[in-house]
């Protein structure tokens, strides 16, 4: 019991460090997109989100898959830190460097307007530090550190956060704003590195060519992951850059971002428990399946309540937050892909389960299929319907997405008991939405925290009425044990 009490203990701590961490990263970039929409308008908006949709996936090849491949290497033995963290890092500056040509190339074929093209190359710049800060998180990752990522990312946002808003108030240029995140991102790598140097034990190890190729060579089916999820998320951004305009690129960002919140906290509760998963299939494939199954009931307990105020309060929020009208469209986008959240969530989890049982393969062939259903949909809705056409195939492709996850993991555990993980969240959040469907005319942000304070509530009730006392719902989901 103590024991599983200080792997419970751990992987909240981890969770918390990772959540804390990405939390600042989202609030960083959330105020980055207001103060950009502010100071500078729409159309500046939507250059900055299409620079970051393309850094973003190319971020994925110029870390070359490594992040995972190190984690789940590095976590079984931590003594070849220093082995990883100087040949991964050769390997990522010469991925990085592929990455940022290639981006070049392709943004050329696109032939966007030079002030857009521009944008997008000089941020690519970028690329090598993130990558080799990547390096230092899946380390950090691989030792259950999580809490230096958190120092390292508090100190960088807060002088992210502040130079942003100096440079835009000082001289209203996005390429000047550009320039200073590349400069944030040498920072934050630096400290990473400094950290990592001081917590590992130096053993010796050194520079070896012949292992950097195998690494490489280790981490392609990892690489292939992460390329086509990465192409399969910005497809559809990119698709309706060249459909419409890049006004309506940052409509459809301006959704995405009220999604990052509740996106973060379920991502930092997976990769808390990563590590550990990785560890219970070495236990037997019947631990794996209590972990999935406990991770996806407390996922989907954090989902359904933020998915449904979500939808209640999309009317409210854009022009209040942008202060600009040519975001008043973004209501409309955020209805239709707020239930991605939901999806997400459970397509994370049990995508874990697949690379923890050694699956990744499989995972691959999820986002192969992924990726194709985003292409066709896309050229179908987007060219039709312009930005309701993408969010409709964002929605309709993770549907897609989680049943290509859903059915090979229930034939892995020989049946998933979705009943057992979801009734208790379903039924509560139900009896939340009735009630703010007859508060929201009265005051909808008084509506939607009774309405949550009333989920919690019922959760609770339900919760103590199937599971017994407070102690026993403490063993099943603090130590995560099923019984």
């Amino acid at each position: 019991m103590l024991k599983l009490q200080r792997n419970a203990l751990r992987i909240f701590s981890n969770a918390v460090s990772i959540l804390a961490s990405d939390v600042m990263n989202r609030i960083s970039a959330f105020i980055t997109y207001v103060l950009v929409a502010r100071f500078l308008g729409s159309l500046e908006f939507g250059q900055m989100a299409l620079a970051f949709t393309f850094f973003q996936t190319f971020q994925m090849l110029a870390v070359a898959g490594l992040q995972s491949f190190i984690t789940r290497e590095v976590a079984k033995d931590h003594d070849k830190t220093e082995f990883f963290l100087i040949n991964a890092s050769v390997v990522v500056s010469a991925t990085s460097l592929a990455a940022i040509l290639f981006l070049i190339v392709f943004v050329w074929i696109m032939q966007y307007s030079f002030q857009t093209s521009s944008t997008i190359i000089l941020l690519s710049l970028g690329l090598l530090p993130f990558s080799l800060a990547s390096v230092c998180d899946a380390l950090f990752q691989a030792r259950e550190q999580m809490h230096y990522i958190t120092y390292s990312n508090f100190f960088v946002n807060v002088f992210r956060i502040s130079g942003v808003f100096i440079l835009l108030w000082w001289k209203n240029s996005l390429q000047l704003l550009i320039v200073f995140f590349i400069l944030t991102y040498f920072i934050n790598f630096l400290i990473k590195l400094w950290f990592l140097l001081r917590q590992m034990t130096p053993t010796g190890a050194k520079f070896d060519r012949e292992q950097c190729f195998v690494m490489a060579k280790s981490s392609t089916t990892f690489l292939g992951i992460n390329g086509v999820n990465a192409a399969t998320s910005s497809f559809n951004i990119i698709l309706l850059s060249k459909f419409t305009n890049e006004v309506q690129v940052g409509i459809l960002s301006a959704a995405n971002q009220l999604l990052s919140p509740i996106s973060l906290l379920f991502e930092s509760v997976v990769v808390g428990v990563y590590p550990v998963m990785c560890r219970s299939f070495e236990s037997g494939m019947g631990k794996l399946k209590q972990m999935t199954k406990r991770v996806w009931e407390i996922l989907l307990a954090i989902v359904l309540p933020a998915t449904i105020t979500l939808f209640f309060l999309s009317d409210a929020l854009f022009v209040t937050i942008y202060g600009n009208e040519d975001f008043s469209q973004s209501a409309a986008v955020l209805k239709i892909i707020v239930w991605i959240l939901i999806l997400r969530a459970s397509s994370k989890v049990l995508g874990v389960a697949l690379i923890a049982s050694f699956k990744e393969k499989k995972t691959l062939q999820i986002l192969v299929v992924d990726l194709i259903a985003m292409v066709f949909l896309g050229f179908i809705l987007v060219s039709q319907y312009g930005v309701i056409g993408s969010a409709f195939t964002m929605l309709s492709v993770r549907i897609i997405d989680f049943i290509q996850h859903y059915v090979p993991v229930s034939r892995m555990f020989k049946n998933l008991e979705v009943r057992e993980v979801s009734w208790k969240s379903l039924c509560a959040v139900f009896f939340m939405a009735l009630l703010l469907i007859f508060l929201q005319d009265i005051n909808v942000i008084i509506a939607a925290i009774s309405a949550n304070l009333f989920y919690l509530a019922t959760l609770f009730a339900l919760l103590y009425i199937s599971i017994g006392n407070l102690d026993q719902i403490k063993l099943r989901y603090l130590t995560l044990n099923s019984k």
